[in-house]
């Protein structure tokens, strides 16, 4: 995907329809809510990384991310509740190795989301995230990888039509070896979906308000 399409999707994300979710830009004020997130067990068990000691520790890693969002490297977004303001993770979407023509999606959520897997603001997440990668960028697929105990990331590449393709191998930040489990999506997948619900008169998948009735075959 060409550098230009990230900044798009950035302006995209800003700009989504939705009466639970926000997409903002991520900024250095992100790291008092992601630094407040890290000290949940919860939510550090399903890292690549390690836990932050402190704030300025954490800040260094939203530096880089705005550095590589900067140079056109990567799309990243904090997602919202609309209702309570409240921060709900933080979305970044960046090339995927080796084929690079692809997106790679990762979500940090909080603790408070990931303990509820099934929560219609996963659901919603995932539908997002997923619509506006393709309906802005000429990109023909996206991948998700999660670690097995992370079933709200799992949950949402699932619930947003992303199949299973099986474990692969990641390297952690600390060196070691780190077993993922890897979901992927076609933009021709992707726009079967929509035809599907479309043919059904159903709204938009992950929208409504109707959980069960978005979770795809």
């Amino acid at each position: 995907m060409h550098k230009h399409e990230y900044q798009i999707l950035g302006e995209e994300l800003q700009l989504t329809d939705s009466p639970r979710i926000a997409f903002r830009p991520v900024c250095r004020a992100d790291v008092g809510p992601l630094f407040d997130a890290t000290r949940d067990p919860t939510f550090n068990a399903v890292l690549s990384w390690d836990a932050p000691a402190t704030e300025a520790e954490l800040a260094h890693r939203i530096r880089a991310i705005l550095h590589a969002v900067e140079v056109g490297y990567m799309t990243a977004a904090s997602a919202i509740d609309r209702r309570t303001g409240e921060w709900l993770g933080l979305c970044r979407f960046m090339p995927y190795e080796p084929d690079t023509s692809g997106v790679e999606l990762a979500v940090w959520m909080h603790g408070r989301v990931c303990r509820n897997p099934e929560s219609p603001l996963v659901l919603e997440l995932g539908r997002l995230c997923l619509d506006a990668v393709f309906d802005v960028t000429q990109a023909p697929f996206l991948v998700g990888a999660a670690v097995p105990l992370n079933m709200a990331t799992t949950n949402l590449f699932r619930s947003s039509g992303m199949k299973e393709r099986g474990y692969v191998k990641r390297m952690r930040e600390d060196g070691e070896t780190l077993k993922v489990r890897e979901f992927r999506i076609t933009r021709s997948e992707w726009e079967g979906l929509h035809r599907r619900h479309e043919t059904l008169n159903e709204p938009p998948p992950g929208r409504g308000n109707d959980v069960d009735r978005y979770r795809s075959p």
